[in-house]
């Protein structure tokens, strides 16, 4: 997460690029790995014995500008996607401005793990818990793929936790067979 910062951080402030021309780069290379991806997913398809597919798409030639720009669009075309994406574009900026080597850089290092999580747990799970930051980095996302926003626990608040997972632990025994009657 260091080298991160430290890169992010004299990119920011080395870079000659505009905010504008960093914005139009990011979004070009998202749409390019994402033609590819899809260029390599439609060449595996391919090369499966499945008729209903061949004879759907065998017709398109090049489906993988179309395949961007769906997913692109419609945030619930590959939901673990555009949640990554918009907490990145909030969480980038906020890493630049870092210090590289400073207290306040050392305080992101949790972030690739709160990256790795909210990949998953934003954008599939209907109980989802952040923190404050991770969860202001992430904005509305959740519920543009239909889900709840995050629990956020400020301060490390232990008894909120706490309070949470015996609700739950209290929701799962109601359940039991014998406590239902």
């Amino acid at each position: 997460m260091d080298q991160m910062v430290a890169r992010f951080h004299y990119d920011r402030h080395l870079d000659p690029m505009t905010d504008g021309e960093k914005d139009a780069t990011t979004a070009r290379k998202r749409r390019e790995e994402l033609e590819a991806d899809g260029a390599l997913a439609y060449k595996r398809l391919r090369g499966l014995d499945l008729p209903d597919f061949h004879a759907r798409f065998r017709a398109f030639e090049n489906p993988f500008p179309r395949f961007a720009n769906f997913v692109l669009s419609e945030p619930t075309a590959l939901p673990s996607f555009f949640v990554a994406e918009a907490f990145s574009r909030a969480f980038v900026p906020v890493m630049a401005r870092r210090r590289p080597q400073s207290r306040s850089a050392r305080d992101l290092r949790s972030s690739f793990y709160d990256y790795a999580h909210l990949g998953i747990g934003a954008a599939y799970c209907d109980v989802f818990t952040r923190d404050a930051f991770a969860a202001e980095c992430l904005g509305d996302a959740p519920e543009r793929v239909s889900r709840s926003r995050p629990i956020v626990f400020r301060d490390h608040d232990m008894d909120a936790f706490v309070g949470l997972s015996s609700a739950r632990y209290s929701a799962d025994l109601l359940k039991m067979p014998e406590n239902v009657g």
